[in-house]
């Protein structure tokens, strides 16, 4: 393992062949394990979180060229086919969520292969979602996630993220790749 690891923002016009089976093989690895347990078909890797989110914020960690890691996000209120319906599900609970949806960006993923993690490359990644969020003039972000054994919940409670008190969302009938123990996930939110 490297100690020079790179952070790139990927748009249409800088995306290789090699970041794309290197996203999809870290999001894969790292949904697989505990606490998510979750398989994730290449095509809808690729469709429904590469694709969808590469015209907003689309970030890789670089060891050379290989992808070690991985983070991606959106404004709330933006189109995005995710299938998680997260704009649906806050817009329908926008009074008691304690943020403005409008100004608000949804970091939707973050992943590091294990055999990188504890190298704060993670928080690197998230970081950049930051810069690109507060270049987009937004304030707050909002994430999701398991509500027992996440890796991410402890990065952003460091970053000072608090839990969105009752915004508990059940996760979709039919999402057969989800095998966690828990069948809700909670917000995490803060201020950029």
């Amino acid at each position: 393992m490297s100690c020079s690891i790179e952070i790139l923002r990927l748009d249409e016009a800088n995306v290789e062949p090699h970041h794309i089976v290197g996203f999809i093989h870290v999001y894969q690895d790292a949904f697989s394990g505990p606490p998510w347990f979750e398989n994730h078909p290449t095509k809808r890797v690729y469709e429904m979180v590469f694709l969808e989110h590469l015209p907003h914020c689309l970030v890789l960690a670089l060891d050379g060229r290989e992808v070690v890691g991985l983070a991606c996000c959106h404004p709330v209120l933006a189109e995005v086919n995710t299938g998680n319906h997260v704009r649906e599900f806050l817009t329908a609970h926008r009074e008691i969520a304690p943020f403005p949806l409008e100004q608000t960006i949804y970091q939707s993923e973050v992943a590091v292969l294990s055999s990188y993690r504890r190298q704060h490359i993670a928080e690197k990644l998230t970081l950049a979602r930051f810069d690109w969020a507060r270049g987009q003039g937004l304030t707050h972000y909002t994430m999701r996630t398991e509500p027992n054994g996440s890796l991410s919940k402890p990065l952003y409670e460091k970053l000072g993220a608090r839990i969105a008190k009752g915004l508990v969302q059940p996760i979709s009938p039919g999402a057969d790749e989800v095998k966690s123990e828990s069948k809700e996930r909670i917000y995490l939110w803060g201020k950029l």
